[in-house]
C-alpha cells in the first residue's frame, strides 16, 4: 500500500532577514529568509555540509519582541543560488524545538513573515 507523502508545514517568507549564527564557531551562518515550524531557508555565503547538524542562533533585532532564538538544526539541501553565483540557499529542519522555544517561533512567524 502506498503512503502519502507527509504535508508541507505552512512556510512564511520573511520580511525581515534575521541573521543566523553556529553556536559553536560564533560564525554567522547566513541570514534567514524562509521559515516554518519544522525548519527554515537560510541564504549563505559559503557552502554547508548536507547533513551536519549545527546549535544555531537566530538573532533578532534588540527592539523585536521575540528574543534570539537557539535551537539544532540539520542541513537537508544546499543550492548555488540561481540569482546570485556567490551565494548558496541552504535548507535546514529543526531537530528538536524545545518546549520555551516552539511557542517564540510561532510567534516570530505570526510577526516576520508572509505566507506562500
Amino acid at each position: 500500500m502506498d503512503q502519502a507523502p507527509p504535508a508541507r508545514a505552512v512556510r512564511l517568507r520573511l520580511q525581515s532577514f534575521f541573521p543566523v549564527y553556529d553556536q559553536d564557531s560564533l560564525q554567522q551562518l547566513g541570514r534567514m529568509v524562509d521559515l516554518s515550524v519544522s525548519g527554515m531557508m537560510v541564504i549563505a555565503r559559503e557552502e554547508l555540509p548536507v547533513g551536519k547538524t549545527f546549535e544555531i542562533e537566530i538573532r533578532t533585532p534588540e527592539d523585536h519582541s521575540v528574543p534570539p532564538l537557539r535551537l539544532a538544526a540539520e542541513t537537508v539541501w544546499c543550492r548555488l543560488s540561481p540569482n546570485n553565483n556567490q551565494h548558496f540557499g541552504v535548507g535546514f529542519r529543526f531537530c528538536s524545538v524545545a518546549g520555551d522555544v516552539a511557542p517564540l517561533l510561532e510567534q516570530l512567524m505570526q510577526e516576520a513573515g508572509t505566507l506562500h
